[in-house]
C-alpha cells in the first residue's frame, strides 16, 4: 500500500520547492481535482506528464482502491492532458504495479494540499489579478469535497 503521505509528489518524483509558485503547480493541482472528481464515476484515466513526450501517470480504480502508476506511452497529437485510455503503455517500474491506497485517502490528500496552495496564494496575492484564477480553483474544490464515492 502506498504511503498517503505525499503521495502525490512521491509518486511523480517532484518536490514542492521546485514548483511552488509556477503556473505548472496551479495546472498540476487543477488537473489532480479534476482526477479525483472524475474517478467518482470512472474506473480508469491517465493524466500527461507534460514535461515529458510519452510520461503518463495512470490511475485506476478497483473497489475503493485507488492504484497509482507511472506509464510510457505515445501521445497523438490533439490528445488533452486528461485521457480515458492508453494503448501501447509499458509500466516504468513493475514493483509499482501492485501499489494502491485508499480512494479516499487520494481525495482527501488532494483537498489537504489544495487547500493549503489556496491559502498560501491568497497570501502572497493579496492585491494581485490572480483572485479570478483563485475563485475557480475553490470552486473546483468545492465540487470535489461535495462528490461522494460511487
Amino acid at each position: 500500500m502506498i504511503s498517503k503521505q505525499n503521495f502525490l509528489l512521491d509518486q511523480t518524483n517532484l518536490k514542492m520547492e521546485e514548483i511552488m509558485g509556477t503556473t505548472y503547480l496551479y495546472d498540476w493541482l487543477k488537473d489532480m481535482i479534476q482526477v479525483a472528481i472524475e474517478l467518482h464515476s470512472k474506473t480508469y484515466m491517465a493524466l500527461s506528464d507534460i514535461e515529458s513526450y510519452n510520461q503518463w501517470i495512470e490511475f485506476e480504480k478497483v473497489n475503493n482502491n485507488l492504484y497509482i502508476r507511472i506509464v510510457t506511452a505515445d501521445k497523438p497529437n490533439g490528445v488533452g492532458v486528461i485521457v480515458y485510455e492508453l494503448t501501447n503503455r509499458e509500466y516504468k517500474d513493475s514493483n509499482e504495479n501492485n501499489s494502491y491506497l485508499s480512494f479516499e485517502d487520494f481525495k482527501q490528500e488532494i483537498i489537504t494540499k489544495c487547500t493549503s496552495y489556496i491559502q498560501a496564494i491568497s497570501e502572497i496575492n493579496k492585491l494581485s489579478d490572480n483572485k479570478q484564477k483563485i475563485n475557480s480553483f475553490t470552486k473546483m474544490l468545492n465540487q470535489l469535497e461535495n462528490v461522494e464515492i460511487d
